[in-house]
């Protein structure tokens, strides 16, 4: 099973129902809002920090197999260095690798 980092999380992730996708285990949300994040029934554990006040992530690097943030990045201030803090945090070979697959809302 993935280890997965759903960063900017909340009360819902974007990921397919479980047996559709790729088996996922540990499923660990970074976000603002505790009450949210406890709401997530896919999150196997979560921590709450403000990226914008505090950008280094919690973890050790290769942490996780992969990362996402869906939706959210927008609210980040500084979202250039985002794929570099990253890249450390997966355990992608070979190190450092990250691949980032932004969508943006442009109205």
């Amino acid at each position: 099973p993935l280890s997965v980092l759903d960063l900017c999380s909340s009360w819902v992730s974007h990921y397919p129902p479980a047996g559709t996708g790729p088996p996922l285990g540990r499923v660990e949300g970074l976000g603002m809002n505790a009450a949210e994040l406890a709401a997530n029934p896919v999150l196997t554990g979560y921590k709450v920090q403000d990226l914008n006040r505090s950008p280094a992530l919690p973890y050790a690097d290769a942490s996780f197999d992969a990362v996402t943030c869906t939706v959210s990045i927008d609210y980040l201030v500084l979202p250039p260095p985002l794929p570099h803090r990253l890249s450390g945090s997966t355990r992608t070979r070979p190190p450092p690798s990250a691949a980032l697959t932004m969508v943006g809302r442009f109205d």
